[in-house]
């Protein structure tokens, strides 16, 4: 099953580098190509680069509060608390309708008064 799974993942990691070669201001193909390599964490020790070059690269493009939470996740699961805060509440701020940046922060000890 899990070598299926990376055949799966593979193939779409390729479609969403196609995607960003195809049309490098792309913001939602940057997002993808990120998330992409996120699924990669466990499996290549460079992953962890490309999935936040790719993030970055989208809110250089246009920053969304989607490509800001992506990076608040890969920042958590680093375990640098700090910079996914500061991700979360980017994140918050762009949608302030989005609840999961707020439920992000929460979980990461943000009291709810702070919480934009």
């Amino acid at each position: 099953m899990l070598a299926n799974n990376a055949v799966d993942l593979s193939g779409a990691l390729r479609l969403a580098e196609q995607a960003v070669e195809t049309d490098s201001n792309d913001v939602w193909a940057w997002v993808a190509l990120g998330d992409m390599w996120s699924n990669y964490l466990h499996l290549d020790a460079s992953a962890i680069s490309k999935a936040e070059q790719a993030y970055r690269r989208s809110i250089l493009v246009e920053p969304t509060a989607a490509a800001w939470l992506d990076l608040g996740w890969l920042y958590a699961w680093q375990g640098n608390f700090d910079k996914a805060r500061a991700a979360y509440r980017t994140a918050a701020l762009l949608d302030p309708n989005d609840p999961i940046s707020r439920g992000s922060l929460f979980w990461l000890g943000v009291p709810l008064s702070d919480i934009p």
